[in-house]
C-alpha cells in the first residue's frame, strides 16, 4: 500500500464538543481494510460486526470523552442503555452536578461584585419593586430595578429565570443575589415537581400571597376566604372533600383503630371494634374472656 494512503488515529484531544456529540452510540466504524477506506459497499452484517460499541473502550478514554461533556449531557448517555449505565458511574454524574454548580455560583458571584462597583451598593435595590427604586429603561420600555434584569439560578435545575420564578424566600434575605446562601435557591416549578413545597403552602412573590392549592396541585392567587384552608377556590375544597367522603363510604373502616385487630391478623376481614378497650369485636371480645362495655 503507497504511504499516502496511511491512516493516522486522531487522539481524544483533537476531537472537538461537537465532534464528541456525534459520535454514534453504537461506536465509530472501524477501517481496517484498503477497500473500505476507499469507499467501497460492504454487506450490512459485516459492518455491524467491525462497528465496535463505544462504551467498550477502556475506561481512561471514556473518562477523556466525559471531560468534554456536561451534566445533563453525561445524564442523557447514562439512561441510553445498560451498557451506558455502567459505563458511565454515578460518582461522574455527582461530580459532574457539584461542577457546574460551583461554575454557576462563581458566574453570580462576579457578576454581583460587577452591579456592586457599577451601581453603588447592591442593598439600595432591596425593595426592587418599588417604583421610587427603579431606573427608566428606554430600551426595555418601563422602569426597572437591578433585581428585575439580573438572571437568577436555581441551584436545583441549573436553570437561569427572572426573578418573577422565585419566592420572596428564594430570592431575598439570605438567599438574595449574590450571598452565600444563594447556592440553596430554587425555583418555582422545582418547589412544586419535586415536593419542596408542602400542598396548602402560601407563599409570597413579588410581595404578593399565593397559595399551593391542595386540590389543583397549582400556584394561584386564591380567593382570601379558602387560602387560609390550603384551597384556591370553592370549587377545589368541594372536590377534595367530595372524594375523601366517597372513599369513607367505600370504606367506612379505613382507620385501624376502627376495626378488630384480631380479625384482622387472622384473615383480614374487617369487623368494627367495640367496647371500651376498643381493640377487639364482641366475639373475639368473648373467646378472650372479656367484658366489653359499650362506650358511654
Amino acid at each position: 500500500m503507497a504511504s499516502d494512503s496511511n491512516l493516522t488515529i486522531a487522539t481524544i484531544e483533537d476531537f472537538s464538543s461537537v465532534d464528541m456529540a456525534r459520535l454514534s452510540l453504537k461506536g465509530t466504524p472501524c477501517y481496517n481494510s484498503e477497500s473500505q477506506i476507499r469507499g467501497e459497499e460492504h454487506p450490512q452484517e459485516e459492518q455491524a460486526d467491525q462497528i465496535p460499541p463505544i462504551f467498550s473502550l477502556p475506561r481512561e478514554l471514556i473518562g477523556n470523552i466525559q471531560s468534554y461533556l456536561q451534566y445533563y449531557d453525561l445524564k442523557s448517555l447514562r439512561s441510553v442503555s445498560k451498557a451506558g449505565s455502567e459505563a458511565i458511574l454515578p460518582e461522574d454524574i455527582k461530580k459532574s452536578r457539584l461542577e457546574l454548580r460551583a461554575k454557576l455560583w462563581a458566574a453570580e458571584k462576579a457578576k454581583f461584585a460587577e452591579v456592586q462597583s457599577n451601581e453603588g451598593p447592591f442593598d439600595k435595590w432591596g425593595g426592587r419593586w418599588y417604583s421610587t427604586q427603579r431606573k427608566y429603561n428606554g430600551s426595555k420600555g418601563g422602569y426597572f430595578g437591578i433585581y428585575d434584569l439580573l438572571p437568577f439560578t436555581c441551584y436545583s435545575c441549573f436553570e437561569q429565570l427572572s426573578i418573577s420564578h422565585f419566592s420572596d424566600s428564594q430570592s431575598l434575605g439570605r438567599r438574595a443575589y449574590g450571598h452565600e446562601d444563594a447556592r440553596m435557591r430554587f425555583c418555582t416549578t422545582c418547589a412544586i415537581e419535586k415536593s419542596i413545597w408542602r400542598p396548602g403552602e402560601r407563599v409570597r412573590i413579588s410581595h404578593k400571597l399565593r397559595i399551593f392549592c391542595k386540590g389543583c396541585k397549582t400556584l394561584q392567587k386564591g380567593d382570601p376566604d379558602y387560602r387560609k384552608f390550603g384551597f384556591c377556590s370553592k370549587k377545589c375544597q368541594d372536590e377534595t372533600n367530595g372524594l375523601w367522603q366517597s372513599a369513607t363510604e367505600l370504606d367506612p373502616f379505613l382507620n385501624r383503630a376502627a376495626r378488630c385487630l384480631a380479625c384482622w391478623i387472622t384473615d383480614h376481614t374487617v369487623r368494627p371494634v367495640e367496647g371500651g378497650l376498643r381493640t377487639l369485636c364482641p366475639e373475639c371480645g368473648a373467646k378472650e374472656g372479656l367484658v366489653l362495655s359499650s362506650p358511654t
